[in-house]
Order: structure tokens, then sequence, then C-alpha cells
């Protein structure tokens, strides 16, 4: 999806709000497909499950003082009514917003539920990607020149673990268990690693060896069952036992994935062959854009592209599947596919603003998202179509969504 090129800005408290949420009409019906085009699947995959924590490099204003020293230069302080606390503005008690910003001066953001302010963590590099762990304890980002670093929320005392990066995950129960694919030594080097992030986490922390990969294989997703990477020599989807032993491999180029779900686009899948050199079993099926399960069964298909338009979230346990489409009339088009039911239920919601998913909270109930015009915040309640707009809170978020306290 296209970013913004915004101005260099921190976080800053909010401006005044009533907390009102705005209302949009949602249908609940039959699962359903939707136009997607492979150029346009370009995906973010975060679920935000934070912990408080703190850090030297804290910085938080209270619109009603003074700007003292320990203030970040760049918070703004407004002169009117003073801001509503979170949990006035969205409908929380116990948990805190946290979000990841990549403007300027790279920061995580954490706001808790009474307070009228979010505090500030300065990020040791500007990350490209960022993934939390299951029970807001620890952070995981990769920067712009493909380092990993990984360290505990709110992540401003994160180390460098690895150099030549291509995807980090976190286990979808387990806290702060994090696997990741590098090749740090360049072609022959590439390996899947598993790291346990804790406090006392060295630099340059040693890992435990998964798996060697071939060249160009990345991570998409893991849990109990094992690990799915993404091969480049054929394009395919490979299935590795918690082993890391290869067990059936399917083509296709794979975009996103959560859980047990993984987006894919088979229409140039590579032949037979080829994919029998990667896994003892090959699930050969017809060219379809879609998500699919661990066992290459389809969970969706997109009928008939429509490239740039759409693109696609994925839960960290794979069941909630968020489809964005842009009309050219303008807004947002959300369209929700639910797996924890007995059966998919589908879900739409039209939003008036542009906006672009930045991840599901941990229980699946909101989509955060960002508003590209105002580059506010908004928590969808997709089931009811209700959004809460969080004023005043801007930055290029790449991440943000809710959390029970530690």
């Amino acid at each position: 999806m296209m970013r913004r090129d915004n101005p260099a800005e921190n976080v800053r408290p909010l401006t005044p709000g009533d907390g009102a949420a705005e209302e949009h009409t949602v249908r609940a019906r039959p699962s359903i497909g939707i136009a997607i085009g492979a150029s346009a699947v370009v995906l973010l995959l975060v679920l935000v499950v934070f912990g408080a924590g703190g850090g030297n490099n804290q910085t938080g204003v209270d619109p009603d003082s003074e700007t003292g020293p320990d203030v970040a230069a760049d918070v703004q302080t407004p002169t009117t009514t003073l801001p509503a606390a979170l949990s006035q503005l969205i409908p929380v008690e116990t948990d805190q917003l946290v979000a990841v910003s990549r403007s300027g001066d790279p920061r995580t953001v954490v706001w808790l539920p009474s307070e009228r302010f979010a505090q500030s963590f300065r990020l040791p590099s500007v990350p490209m990607s960022a993934v939390f762990d299951s029970v807001g304890r620890a952070i995981a980002f990769i920067d712009f020149s493909s380092t990993l670093f990984a360290g505990l929320l709110p992540g401003d005392t994160s180390v460098p673990i690895e150099t030549m990066v291509s995807a980090a995950v976190f286990h979808p129960t387990e806290p702060a268990d994090l696997t990741y694919t590098a090749a740090p030594n360049g072609p022959g080097s590439n390996t899947l690693r598993r790291l346990q992030v804790a406090s006392d986490l060295p630099g340059g922390a040693g890992s435990t060896l998964i798996a060697p990969l071939a060249d160009g294989t990345r991570l998409l997703t893991w849990g109990d069952w094992g690990y799915a990477v993404a091969t480049e020599a054929p394009a395919a989807v490979v299935i590795l036992d918690p082993s890391g032993q290869p067990r059936r491999t399917m083509g296709g180029l794979a975009h996103a994935a959560g859980g047990d779900a993984i987006l894919v686009d088979t229409t140039g899948s590579a032949d037979t062959g080829a994919l029998g050199r990667l896994a003892p079993t090959v699930v050969d099926r017809a060219p379809m854009i879609g998500v699919v399960d661990l066992d290459f069964e389809a969970i969706i298909e997109f009928p008939e592209p429509e490239a740039g338009k759409s693109s696609v979230t994925i839960s960290t346990d794979g069941l909630r599947i968020a489809v964005l489409t842009h009309p050219e009339a303008g807004g947002t088009l959300l369209t929700i596919h639910d797996r924890s039911r007995s059966a998919v239920v589908t879900a739409d919601v039209e939003l008036d603003a542009v906006a672009y998913a930045l991840g599901f909270t941990k229980d699946g109930a909101l989509l955060s998202m960002q508003d590209t015009h105002t580059d506010e915040i908004l928590m969808v309640d997709w089931l009811t179509g209700v959004h809460y707009r969080i004023p005043g809170l801007t930055g290029d978020f790449i991440a943000a969504g809710l959390a029970p306290l530690s």
C-alpha cells in the first residue's frame, strides 16, 4: 500500500474531544469474495498486543501544565478545553493504546486509559515493520537496513539482534517467543532461528538454529504446528514441521499470513517437478488469488482482480481477515471475514475516510486503522459498524492497537 510522506512530527497529546463514536452501516451476511489484484496485495501484518513500560527516553505532557525539560520539543499543548482521558474516547477501562510511529523521530506511544495524554519512547532505529508478542511484553522490529531489534516494550531499550533479516514473527500465544529468517553472511547463510526475548537481552544475543533455508526463503507464520515459509525459486509456500523439516508445498507467491491463514497468488505457479524438490508432498490446485489454510485448502478466493484497489490484513491467530478496498468515489470499504464461528461471517463497514489497516486487537473485535487525510487513528468495531476516532495523535504509524494493562 502506498505510504504518505509526513512532515517530521512526533506524538502530540489529544486535542479536545467528546469521545463520541461515529456510526456507519454494517451488514453481516454469508461469506462472499471481493475483487483484489495481485499487484495490490502489499500487506501489513500486525496484531498489536502491548504492555505498559518505561524507559529513559520517555516523554509526555499534561496539557494542563507548562512544558518542562522532560517533554519532547515537538509535543504541542492545546490552550483551550482539556482533552479527554483515553477511556472517554474509546470504550476501554483496563486497556491501553500503544502505537509505533516512524515519522521523523521514531517512537512507541503508550496511552493509559485513565490518562489525558500519551507518553512516547524513542526507538533506537527507524522501524520498517514491527511485531509484538502475545501478552504485551516484548517488541521486535526490522529497520530500513534489515537489522532486527528486539527487547521489552515500549522498545526504547531494544538491542540489535541480527543483520539481513527478512522476517520476524512472535508465537501467537507464548510470551516473548520470536522466530526469524536471516542471511547475515550473504548467499548460503540463510537460516530459520528462534529467540526468547528477555529484559537482559544483550546486543547480538544468541538464538537457536531451527533449520538452514535456501537463499531468499522467508518466514510467513508459525505456531505449535511448525512453520510456514515462502521460497523464491521456485515461488512456493512450504510447511515445515516443528523441527524444521519440510512436509508439503504449494506453488504460488505468498503475500501475508497469520496463524493458519496465508494469502497467496497461485496464478503463476511453478511446475510440479520443481516443487517436488522443496517438500515430499506437493499440493496442486487451480490458479487462484486468496487465503488458504495450512493444508492449502481455500478459505477465501478473490475473483476478477482489480489491481491497485485492495489490501489484506490477517490477525495473528488467522481467524479474522480484513479486506480494504478504496472505491473511485472515495472512502474505504472494509470487509471482515470472521472464521471464529461455525460458519464464516462476513461484515461490511463503509468509511467516509480513506484509511489503511494497522492491525487487529488481540481479541479480534477491533481493527485499528489510520485516516490518510488527518493521520488520526481509528478503532473500528467491525461487527457493529461503529468506529472511534482518536484526534490529535498523529504520525506515520505502522502499528496501533489496544491491550490489557500488565
